[in-house]
């Protein structure tokens, strides 16, 4: 495949179809700055973004930047350790869950080794039947390799679960009282709410909602499964994600999707969607909207911790989307 058509897109025009961008951020984004825009929330415990800017690439690169070279272990400090599924029988390897950094190990295996009990912690991101996988544990002899192999087992069977019936197949996460969250719900409603995607690629995005069926019959769907082992707080936190970009050539513009289908801890869910449209001067025009689920900001004073979290989120996508520019060799 080539996307090598005549661009039919103008700046102008693809971020007006957005509906985040704001009327002087064209003029911005056309003196390759990149332009952070305010995306409604869905729900009190989130916290939303969206980006736009140009690359000096054409967009028949960007299979391989979105799905090769971002997310690599040196492109931020807190991976801890990054898993690609390789393998032509699509299985992924799980043998290198570790709990780290080392000074966490002690806590971590508290944790989860209590988490099936009615104390245990609503941090950890956990199905009743996991919890109980934990709960069978010697609470007071429970060893870091126990640990792991159980969550080695959780993430097997998750990732599984997914390819097999993708969000209908995440299973939900127990919280105290006889609660749950449904971790697959939430992300189809934020990807039901693509604005962009609607009106670019229909077929994207009835794709991204009905994975692994749907899948279009014509165009390029390339895709990447992997796992990521994050530092976060000084506490290991695994994170499965499915990475999936298609070439439209109705529409001559790729659609992206990164979607993290299991955080162990910290998040609910996080998932980010986007496109690249061929536009004046042979450039592409970047466009990102993420939107990231967190139980940290819910609750009494969730306003002012949404604030704060937007800000950090928006500031680290923002200094991730200088990232890219870098990789993609551009101004």
């Amino acid at each position: 495949m080539s996307a090598s058509a005549a661009p039919n897109h103008t700046i102008d025009d693809v971020l007006s179809m957005t509906g985040i961008f704001a009327k002087g951020d064209a003029a911005k984004v056309k003196n390759y700055e990149v332009v952070h825009a305010t995306v409604d929330t869905l729900t009190t415990r989130e916290l939303a973004a969206g980006f736009a800017m140009l690359i000096q690439k054409k967009i028949d690169d960007v299979d391989e930047i979105f799905l090769n070279s971002l997310g690599k272990e040196d492109s931020d400090e807190s991976i801890q350790h990054l898993e690609r599924m390789t393998n032509s029988d699509g299985t992924l390897d799980f043998s290198k869950v570790e709990l780290l950094p080392a000074k966490s190990v002690k806590q971590m295996v508290k944790a989860y080794a209590n988490c099936a009990s009615s104390k245990g912690a609503d941090d950890l991101n956990l199905s009743r039947e996991e919890r109980a996988l934990f709960g069978a544990l010697d609470k007071n002899h429970t060893t870091k390799q126990q640990v792991e192999d159980i969550l080695k087992q959780v993430m097997a069977n998750r990732f599984q679960e997914y390819q097999q019936k993708g969000l209908e197949g995440i299973a939900p996460y127990q919280r105290k009282s006889n609660k749950h969250f449904e971790p697959g719900a939430e992300l189809r409603e934020k990807t039901e709410q693509l604005t962009a995607a609607k009106k670019a690629s229909p077929s994207f995005l009835k794709y991204t909602l009905d994975y692994p069926s749907s899948k279009p019959t014509t165009g390029d769907v390339n895709e990447a499964f992997g796992w990521f082992n994050f530092n976060i707080d000084d506490k290991p936190t695994f994170s499965m994600f499915h990475k999936l970009s298609y070439y439209d050539a109705k529409s001559n513009c790729y659609m992206l999707m990164f979607r993290h289908f299991y955080v162990s801890r910290g998040h609910n869910s996080v998932q980010a969607c986007g496109a690249c449209f061929p536009v004046e001067n042979n450039d592409s025009l970047v466009l990102l909207a993420s939107r990231t689920s967190t139980d940290l900001v819910a609750g009494f004073g969730g306003a002012a911790k949404k604030a704060m979290g937007s800000r950090i989120m928006g500031g680290k996508l923002k200094a991730n989307f200088e990232k890219y520019r870098s990789v993609s060799d551009v101004k």
